[in-house]
């Protein structure tokens, strides 16, 4: 019996791992504070700003000159190829959970130089920090 509930718990922890692992930063990306990334993002030209939160996340506020790809969309992968993989690239989603996702697919897709924004949009916000609506 004992030696079930070890293999159970062995089982268990080899999966949580595995999962945790998927969400876990990448060497990929850089993530920035909302005061880093707003100043890398005046620093850099040439860039993209993709917003990949849902359309109506989009509408009520965003980074000005940001694109929105939505992650949760079906074609996020089709989208983000579609664009100049040489450009730096900053993204955000509203709490940072899809975001570093999102930059994942955009590192397979060849970007070099990724972004990402520190606890996402709703930092952005609560900080004041400048959008458009």
């Amino acid at each position: 019996m004992l030696r079930i509930l070890f293999l159970i718990f062995i089982a268990v922890y080899t999966y949580q791992k595995s999962v945790a692992q998927d969400f876990l930063p990448s060497d990929k990306f850089i993530t920035l504070s909302p005061k880093e990334y707003e100043e890398k993002l005046n620093a850099t030209n040439n860039k993209l700003i993709i917003d990949v939160r849902t359309k109506g996340e989009f509408k009520k506020a965003h980074i000005k000159g940001a694109q929105n790809i939505s992650y949760l969309g079906s074609t996020f992968a089709e989208k983000a190829a579609e664009l100049d993989n040489t450009k730096p690239v900053f993204i955000y989603c509203e709490t940072a959970h899809r975001s570093p996702l999102a930059a994942r697919i955009l590192s397979n897709l060849g970007f070099k130089e990724i972004y990402d924004l520190q606890l996402g949009f709703e930092n952005w916000r609560n900080l004041k920090m400048p959008m458009e609506k």
